[in-house]
């Protein structure tokens, strides 16, 4: 009797450990290189399932490891290759995998079946249903990896993942199907086709598991933690809802294969939501999001840049990195508030502490984007403060209608939170006017404006570098042919160099 309680009593303490063991957070792990190398274990079979054509498929995976890593748990990602579902295959995306091993992850690198109708991308241009298809198909697949590593997580630990933290991410129609399978949490969120598709491919769960090794019915997809997006799109950006994972993107303004926007997939067939319309779609329900805009890029070889490469890098990790291992709040008990004046909008703040506290920053959505109106210094010494410290800052130039703002506090040591968004409907009439038209264009912006003196008008891309600058002319246009496909912002600024209006507009 004495020891069946002592064995319990064991196993009672050794499973209160193994519950309570957590993600090796600090030193940099998540965000950058802190092992020389990665380790891989190529070719495991994950899954097996019938293509497009009726033939059965072996799946596989490569592995991707921090060398001499001895966490007890990491955190995964999941990564699926590009090709349009009909080409490409998994060590597209080994480089990819090796960095983030090398920063403390498992990234993995699957495989996933192809579109192999012999009409090849026709068939999917000219059978919209084959593309969802495909994506159903690889939504499937990429189901059964997860379910793969979180009985791992449950049995034989042999990768040391933590279940609470899959990642997915992929390129061009492997993002595609990423997309999709964080974002389509029930067959409810959907409708036909789409819904009738996802069904004759086994349901929301799929049906990618090996017979002789199955999961279905053990584990489940769901609660993926957030996901990598390069250059892909949902069918509807409403899949994306609040409480949903957090989003990061890449995506060139001048992609003609999946629309930076909302536009035709390949140009023909179905119409989807991209990047820059999924970005919108979260920052409008409150998902955490963040958007790499690459002015005049393309569908796939600015990827091979190693400047893109880079970016990409050092961005993205530390995006995820700040969601496995949040920073500490540099300050608490802030709300946003905001008061009408007669030509300008009064925000309001309030700290109850503030630790390592370097300065506010005011910002305005302004189209897609958020713009800093002003920024403010702590008024905590050294950035630490245990008393309550008063805040405001005003936009004096608030726009006729809806005008939404947040604040964005940055730490002595560089990270970044943010507020709640706040939106005041201001009813004056601004002093100036500009209207843009025709939007979109082509060739040729015609403007309307009542503003006078020597203004001059600055165009600007949506990651905010110059790139023209005209003066106001008699004629009242001004020539944007030179300017990629792409979305921009024309800022006026008067004759005292001021910032007097300003109006997004797209160029075809």
């Amino acid at each position: 009797m004495k020891r069946t309680l002592l064995f319990s009593i064991t196993l009672l303490l050794i499973g209160t450990i193994a519950s309570a063991q957590t993600l090796p957070c600090g030193g940099g792990r998540f965000s950058t290189r802190v092992f020389s190398g990665s380790t891989v274990t190529p070719n495991i079979l994950y899954g097996r399932n019938t293509t497009f054509m009726g033939v059965v498929k072996n799946l596989y995976m490569d592995i991707f490891e921090p060398t001499g890593d001895v966490a007890a748990i990491r955190p995964l990602f999941i990564f699926a290759f590009g090709g349009a579902f009909v080409s490409g295959d998994r060590t597209q995306l080994a480089f990819l995998c090796d960095s983030l091993a090398r920063k403390g992850y498992v990234a993995v690198a699957i495989d996933y079946r192809l579109y192999d109708n012999p009409a090849g991308i026709a068939g999917l241009i000219f059978n919209p249903n084959d593309g969802i298809d495909a994506t159903a198909k690889a939504m499937s697949d990429i189901k059964a990896v997860i379910r793969y590593f979180k009985r791992d997580a449950a049995t034989t630990k042999t990768y040391r993942i933590d279940p609470n933290n899959i990642y997915l991410g992929g390129i061009s129609s492997g993002s595609i199907a990423a997309l999709h399978t964080t974002y389509i949490n029930s067959l409810s969120e959907t409708v036909p086709p789409v819904s009738t598709i996802i069904t004759t491919n086994g349901g929301m769960e799929g049906n990618t598991d090996l017979a002789e090794s199955p999961t279905l019915g053990l584990y489940t997809f769901q609660g993926i933690k957030g996901v990598w997006n390069m250059s892909g799109a949902l069918y509807d950006s409403g899949y994306i809802k609040a409480g949903d994972a957090p989003l990061y993107s890449i995506h060139g303004t001048a992609d003609a294969v999946v629309p930076f926007g909302y536009g035709q997939l390949f140009g023909l067939g179905s119409f989807v939501c991209g990047s820059n319309t999924l970005n919108n779609q979260a920052i409008k329900v409150g998902v955490q999001t963040k958007f790499l805009p690459i002015a005049g890029g393309d569908h796939s070889a600015m990827y091979d840049d190693p400047l893109i490469r880079a970016l990409i890098d050092s961005t993205a990790p530390r995006f995820f990195g700040n969601i496995i291992c949040p920073a500490p709040l540099p300050v608490t008990g802030l709300v946003l508030k905001g008061a009408i004046g007669s030509k300008k909008v009064e925000l309001h703040w309030q700290t109850l502490t503030e630790t390592a506290n370097k300065e506010f920053e005011l910002e305005k959505l302004q189209g897609s984007t958020w713009l800093t109106i002003g920024t403010i210094r702590s008024k905590a010494p050294g950035g630490y403060s245990v008393l309550q410290l008063d805040y405001s800052l005003a936009d004096v130039q608030p726009a006729y209608g809806a005008n939404t703002y947040r604040l964005k506090m940055i730490s002595t040591g560089g990270e970044i939170t943010y507020s709640n968004t706040l939106t005041i409907i201001w009813n004056g009439k601004p002093a100036n006017n500009f209207v843009i038209y025709p939007n979109p264009v082509t060739d040729a912006l015609r403007y309307k404006t009542t503003v006078t003196g020597s203004a001059i008008v600055k165009i600007y891309s949506t990651d905010m570098r110059l790139l023209q600058t005209n003066a106001l002319n008699s004629l009242q246009t001004i020539p944007v042919k030179s300017l990629a496909k792409g979305t921009y912002l024309a800022v006026v600024i008067n004759d005292q160099y001021q910032r007097v209006s300003s109006s997004w507009f797209i160029k075809e």
